[in-house]
């Protein structure tokens, strides 16, 4: 499921319930991760926030990280302007993934004044922002210039703006009578839960499906077979029950307990060998959730590794052997180098310095054929004979290595 803005609403309403809470210690255990420590009269609390591709989200987290020994510049730069602040509001903005945690901190000559950061949970576009009072970004998580994007640029010194909008409705404020009107004017072989996710915003496809086996019997339902009262009832309840925090988080497991899923609302359209288990806290089902996926996806990225290393050398025993192989086939040749050497020895009264070859009966043969033997000009009759049994000598040597 994606972190969408009513799991972010959820766990916006779920930090503020916390109190005032002051900042003890900030850490980036990962390139695209921070952990706030947080005090309060209430406890000890870690805020996490995640800006990676794969597994954006922001929540209380329990779990414990593996710190680098020389924090980076951007968790030096939140340390040095939200050491000892105060968390005083966290809100989202205009039902986005997008959330202002606001803070009372201290500048530079003691004197308090406001900072934000703002944490933008949008898959591969996530990312982490500190801002003043003003929302002037004094760093992104992220930079994000002209050369990326000619829309929106998230650098230094340039006030903050919103994300672009989407060009769809807000579940919030629309009536019972808006959806009456969307829904007559669709064409009725949509697929329901596409109806949800292409005109409504901040609502996971996963919940979009759920909407549609409800009220359809399938994921896979079109318009048709979906009454409008029975959708908008459910649409609705989803909605009202965001509004007054009234909705249970759940966990989803496979047979095996693995998790498969999370949500705001019963999913039962994977079947019922797949377990839909309430959770005490929104906070407790991701940090639940994502900890077994990263436990999961580290093994998997680990044994890949292995995996890799293991036909990488598989590769280079593979060819190596297939050059001994190769080698030992050349060794063959060894007992014609002997040979060489002993007819040339035999007949070195009439071979002459500097001739490239000679040509002489080989008398080891019953049928006594004529042979060229190849010579080395620069050498002597007797160093070439001599250069053909160390030929010799070295392959019956090469042999037995190989």
């Amino acid at each position: 499921m994606a972190f969408d803005a009513i799991m972010m609403g959820n766990v916006a309403r779920e930090i503020s319930t916390q109190g005032a809470l002051k900042v003890e210690k900030i850490y980036q255990p990962m390139g695209d991760e921070i952990v706030i420590a947080l005090r309060s009269l209430k406890g000890n609390f870690k805020i996490l926030i995640n800006a990676g591709s794969n597994y954006p989200r922001l929540c209380f987290t329990e779990l414990q990280f593996e710190n680098p020994a020389k924090a980076p510049m951007f968790c030096m730069l939140l340390r040095k302007h939200l050491a000892g602040a105060k968390l005083l509001s966290v809100t989202q903005d205009e039902f986005e993934r997008v959330c202002f945690l606001e803070f009372e901190a201290y500048d530079e000559m003691g004197f308090k004044s406001k900072k934000y950061i703002i944490c933008e949970i949008m898959g591969s576009y996530s990312n982490i922002i500190l801002t003043d009072a003003n929302k002037r970004i004094i760093a992104p998580l992220k930079v994000i210039d002209f050369s990326i994007s000619a829309i929106r640029q998230l650098i230094p010194g340039i006030t903050y703006e919103m994300p672009p909008k989407q060009n769809k409705l807000n579940p919030i404020d629309i009536t019972e009578k808006s959806f009456s009107e969307l829904f007559d004017s669709v064409n009725k072989e949509m697929r329901c839960d596409k109806f949800i996710t292409n005109n409504f915003m901040g609502i996971a496809p996963s919940t979009a499906r759920q909407l549609a086996y409800m009220c359809g019997g399938s994921i896979d339902c079109t318009l048709e077979n979906v009454k409008l009262t029975t959708l908008q009832a459910a649409f609705f309840e989803i909605v009202e029950k965001f509004k007054r925090g009234m909705l249970t988080p759940y966990l989803i497991m496979d047979k095996d307990g693995a998790p498969v899923e999370y949500s705001y609302v019963p999913i039962e359209y994977f079947g019922k060998e797949y377990k839909c288990t309430p959770v005490n806290s929104f906070s407790t089902l991701i940090d639940s959730f994502y900890s077994k996926k990263s436990k999961s996806e580290k093994i998997k990225q680990r044994s890949s590794d292995i995996l890799r290393l293991l036909v990488n050398a598989q590769g280079r025993i593979t060819r190596k052997i297939s050059l001994q192989i190769s080698e030992l086939e050349k060794c063959d040749e060894s007992d014609n180098f002997k040979l060489m050497g002993d007819l040339i020895t035999g007949n070195i009264y009439m071979i002459k310095k500097g001739a490239t070859s000679v040509d002489v009966c080989n008398y080891y043969d019953e049928s006594c054929p004529t042979v060229t033997i190849p010579l080395d000009v620069r050498l002597s009759p007797a160093q070439n004979a001599q250069a053909y049994y160390k030929k010799y000598n070295k392959a019956k040597k090469a042999r037995i290595e190989l």
